[in-house]
């Protein structure tokens, strides 16, 4: 509840998810060797009326694509991985197309430190228009 301290477990609970982001991140560029990383990317886009912001955790730039890095706290219990991907997905799109440059592909892991599982999409360079599209439809939806 707000205003209360946190207990022993909530602190515990927040170490093991920060544990579980520094060991996910870590793999991650042992595996891409990005040539430039970014914490809290700040992205703004408008569609039409509609302005698009958000915060992208870790962005990480290789030759070939980016790669971004989305951590999520969501306890499991009640729904799975699969369906909080889906909900997610608006937002990870939105992230892949706020990237200037449509020649490389968009790689978005959405990280559930309360489990540990890993969520991916992966958009090829020549995907960006049907993405727009698919996006400029949600924002649509919403207006």
């Amino acid at each position: 509840m707000a205003g209360e301290e946190p207990s022993e477990s909530d602190l515990r609970d927040a170490v093991n998810h920060a544990a579980d982001a520094v060991e996910f991140v870590d793999h991650i560029e042992s595996d891409t060797q990005p040539q430039e990383v970014y914490d809290e990317y700040s992205v703004v886009a408008r569609i039409d009326e509609s302005r698009i912001v958000g915060d992208i955790d870790r962005l990480l730039v290789t030759p070939d694509a980016f790669h971004i890095i989305d951590y999520k706290t969501n306890e499991l219990s009640a729904t799975t991985s699969d369906e909080l991907a889906e909900h997610y997905r608006p937002q990870m799109l939105a992230y892949a197309l706020l990237q200037h440059d449509w020649n490389r592909d968009v790689r978005a892991s959405l990280r559930f430190t309360d489990e540990g599982i890993e969520e991916r999409f992966h958009w090829v360079s020549d995907q960006m228009t049907e993405m727009e599209s698919e996006l400029r439809s949600m924002v649509d939806l919403v207006d």
